[in-house]
């Protein structure tokens, strides 16, 4: 785990969302592909461990009945993480289905509510929340726009919490085997070779304190149709269209079946990263 905090001010309390710091509220294209899947979102989308919860309850000091915004919940894997604290939650989604797929799952939930909207188009006063968090979407936000706009959003001692599922590639047994499937069907959905990647939320205009970081490993075994039905939710894979995504995933259910006994593990890493009023 590592832990830091750099130096920034929260600014802009009050007042309507500034207009020098609209984003256009535009949205990256593949990130509106989501919503034809819903289903198969809400079913093997892997959820997210409870010790993410514990740690950011536990740095930010969150109490019973706090305000909390979630940004793209999705279907709701992360929608009940933090429940314990029976908050007034505030869930935003931009994908109508995939919104109808959370409410459905937590109707009984006091206390919650869902709003269709992307966050660039949400609007709420400032200084409204204790918590802003976001699992698994923030890297379709806009840079610089989206702390900006979270920092507008949070309360003096409020935090951010920011937590991302990512399955770690191998480059053995099934997981080198497959791309001549994708070589086949999908060649531009084969990785090149990789260049570092750059962490735009470490040079990006950023008023809030990194608090802490941390990363969380584990193993989930998938059967040939749980795997399929994972990759029918990524968003450069539905953007290949409904005729050669079947024909992807059919060639990829085949390989499970007849080389790996019908089921194989893949690890998954979340990362997490907890953001606040450095000042505090």
């Amino acid at each position: 785990m590592r832990e830091n905090c750099t130096q920034g001010s929260v600014s802009e309390r009050s007042g309507n969302w500034p207009a020098h710091l609209d984003s256009k509220r535009n949205m990256k294209p593949l990130s509106m592909t989501f919503d034809k899947n819903a289903g198969e979102y809400r079913r093997y989308r892997p959820g997210y461990p409870t010790a993410i919860a514990e740690k950011v309850v536990s740095i930010l000091g969150l109490h019973k009945s706090c305000r909390i915004l979630e940004i793209g919940c999705g279907a709701g894997q992360a929608t009940n993480i933090f429940s314990d604290l029976s908050p007034t939650q505030v869930c935003i989604d931009p994908g109508e289905k995939l919104l109808d797929e959370c409410r459905a799952c937590h109707d009984n939930m006091q206390r919650y509510s869902f709003e269709c909207s992307s966050f660039e188009g949400y609007e709420d006063n400032p200084a409204s929340f204790d918590l802003v968090y976001a699992a698994t979407c923030f890297h379709w936000l806009k840079p610089g726009f989206r702390f900006r706009k979270a920092a507008w959003l949070l309360k003096e001692n409020g935090g951010l919490a920011v937590f991302t599922n990512r399955h770690t590639k191998k480059k053995e047994g099934f997981f080198s085997e497959v791309q001549s499937v994708y070589q086949t069907i999908a060649p531009e959905l084969v990785p090149s070779t990789p260049s570092m990647p750059m962490d735009e939320a470490a040079v990006e205009d950023n008023p809030l304190g990194l608090f802490h970081q941390a990363a969380y490993d584990r193993e989930i075994k998938y059967t040939s149709e749980e795997y399929v039905g994972l990759l029918r939710t990524f968003s450069d894979h539905i953007a290949l269209g409904e005729r050669r995504l079947n024909e992807l995933c059919n060639g990829v259910h085949i390989l499970i079946e007849k080389r790996y006994g019908g089921s194989i593990s893949k690890t998954l890493t979340t990362s997490l990263a907890i953001y606040g009023n450095a000042q505090r």
